[in-house]
């Protein structure tokens, strides 16, 4: 048979479930570092920013090698460079964030490192006017609406001794538009999110460790009474760096990682024990489908297949 209304759906440059999926990732990483935050603030007076680093990235290796050996994610890749380009930008960011969050006001300092949307929307409106594109005015003003909520919402407080840590906070939002891109690059070029948060973890250890060493005069022990906020940064900040990582490197080169299946059989057991064989709505929808292949549409609706052909590629290229 010829091209079915189905098999259109690769060519779509944007797919409306994906973007839900990936906005509620973004919002479920918001909220995990925000709490990840305010552990950091609380236990900031007896760690460094870079050892701070260092027990973060640990407990996070350890738990997401534990995730990936039970779901068979290997850490082999060919991406080694990316890895090191996107962990480098990330911890150097994440260093930037430890050193101002004690330093400032919370709420001050969580407005400002949530100014990356605003710098995006700015490059995006520049990369447009440049390529002589009409900008995407909409989504700079669901951007700009959404950073007057947070402000609404934190109410943000600036005292005159703030002004370098402000400066350092709008410094690591901006590095977060690198770091996003390179999340990016790495889920185009296949790599599944856990293995991108992996090495950024592995690295963060490493990095931290030595920087503690090297800058901090060491490591010091936790204690009964910091455990739980060392233990409250790590299990946080692994959660939403999960969260941040399947938001950006999702695409279509690593789609097992991030939705389930679409098309085929499963079978399914039910309360009582008995197994049953169900299909999925695609699959279902697809089966209905191939009954109309190019020739059927063009007879029934009277339109040739060259043109059907270029109005699905028109519709599916359309952002």
């Amino acid at each position: 048979g010829g091209l079915r209304y189905h098999e259109a759906l690769p060519f779509c440059r944007f797919h409306p479930v994906l973007m839900i999926y990936q906005s509620l990732w973004a919002v479920a990483s918001a909220a995990c570092f925000s709490i990840m935050a305010a552990f950091v603030k609380l236990v900031s007076d007896q760690y460094g920013p870079v050892e701070l680093i260092f027990y973060r990235s640990l407990f996070g290796v350890l738990f997401i090698l534990f995730v990936m050996r039970k779901s068979d994610v290997s850490l082999k890749t060919t991406r080694l460079w990316d890895h090191i380009v996107r962990s480098s930008l990330g911890i150097l960011s994440i260093a930037l964030w430890f050193f101002a969050l004690p330093r400032m006001d919370f709420g001050a300092c969580m407005t400002l490192t949530y100014t990356t949307p605003i710098f995006l929307a700015a490059w995006f409106i520049g990369e447009a006017l440049i390529r002589h594109e009409p900008p995407p005015w909409r989504v700079a003003g669901a951007i700009l609406a959404g950073f007057a909520g947070i402000v609404a919402v934190v109410q943000p407080s600036f005292a005159a001794d703030e002004a370098m840590p402000a400066m350092v906070c709008i410094l690591l939002s901006i590095i977060d538009m690198a770091v996003y891109g390179q999340m990016k690059k790495l889920g185009n070029l296949g790599e599944p999110s856990m293995r991108i948060v992996f090495y950024f973890t592995l690295i963060g250890t490493v990095s931290g460790l030595a920087g503690a060493f090297l800058l901090e005069g060491g490591l010091h022990f936790p204690t009964l009474k910091n455990a739980l906020g060392l233990l409250g940064i790590g299990l946080m900040a692994t959660l939403g760096q999960i969260a941040v990582t399947k938001a950006f490197a999702l695409g279509p080169d690593n789609d097992g990682t991030y939705h389930p299946q679409l098309f085929g059989t499963v079978d399914v057991t039910l309360k009582d024990g008995t197994t049953i064989t169900c299909k999925t709505a695609f699959q279902a929808y697809k089966d209905r489908c191939e009954a109309f292949d190019l020739d059927t549409v063009a007879k029934i609706t009277g339109c040739q297949k060259e043109k059907i052909i270029e109005a699905i590629e028109i519709y599916c290229s359309s952002p």
